[in-house]
């Protein structure tokens, strides 16, 4: 089975097919009408699943700190911290969670300074209060690294 698209007017639908064969010739039937079909755009620069993973620790820290304060939003693509859908600064251990911080955040996971290596990202972790054991910290610049600047 497979599915076919077919364009009715300016839309486009999805059907479940299947390939029947009769007397050596091959028909097709159609199953079941799965529904419209949306076209979505990718974005242009493409990422591997290594970047999303190591964003995506960053993230789940983020959400680990503030996770007893539920009324805090914290959005990675747009690096905002926000309360009520007003911009804020959470004082967070020994730094401060905001735009600015998780701005610099994402800017660290990219960039490096070969004569400091790592110290960007360690830096970038503190400002913005999050706490990140040793080991952690190793695996996460280990794994930025193979996966953003090569």
């Amino acid at each position: 089975m497979f599915i076919r698209v077919k364009r009715i007017k300016k839309y486009l639908y999805a059907y479940l097919v299947k390939n029947l064969w009769d007397s050596g010739s091959a028909r097709q039937k159609v199953v079941s009408y799965l529904g419209r079909v949306y076209e979505i755009q990718t974005p242009q620069e493409k990422k591997s699943y290594e970047q999303i993973l190591v964003q995506q620790v960053i993230q789940e820290i983020c959400l680990y700190e503030c996770s007893l304060h539920p009324h805090i939003e914290i959005n990675f693509n747009t690096c905002s911290v926000t309360i009520e859908k007003k911009d804020v600064i959470i004082k967070l251990n020994q730094g401060f969670l905001c735009t600015h911080t998780l701005t610099e955040l994402k800017k660290a996971l990219v960039i490096d300074d070969e004569q400091r290596p790592g110290l960007a990202l360690a830096e970038a972790i503190t400002r913005a209060g999050l706490r990140v054991d040793q080991k952690t910290f190793i695996k996460l610049y280990v794994s930025r690294k193979e996966c953003f600047l090569h």
